[in-house]
C-alpha cells in the first residue's frame, strides 16, 4: 500500500473512534483535529472530555478517577 493510503486509513479509523465522543460534546472532528494541529488549545483535551463525561455518568467500581 502507498503511504498516502495508510495515512488516510489511519485518519479514517481515528475519525470513527473519536467522532461519537466529540459529537456528544458538540465538537466537530475536523475542528478538534485542527485545534490539535494548530496547538491553539481552545478545545479541551480528549482526557478532559472523558473525565467530564465520566463525572456525570460514573462507571461504578470499574472506574477510579485519578487523584
Amino acid at each position: 500500500m502507498g503511504l498516502r493510503l495508510l495515512k488516510g486509513l489511519r485518519l479514517g479509523i481515528l475519525s470513527c473512534l473519536l467522532s461519537p465522543l466529540l459529537v456528544r460534546n458538540g465538537i466537530s472532528f475536523f475542528e478538534y483535529v485542527g485545534d490539535r494541529l494548530k496547538e491553539t488549545g481552545t478545545i479541551p483535551s480528549l482526557a478532559a472530555l472523558i473525565r467530564e463525561l465520566s463525572a456525570s455518568n460514573p462507571f461504578g467500581w470499574s472506574w477510579q478517577p485519578e487523584s
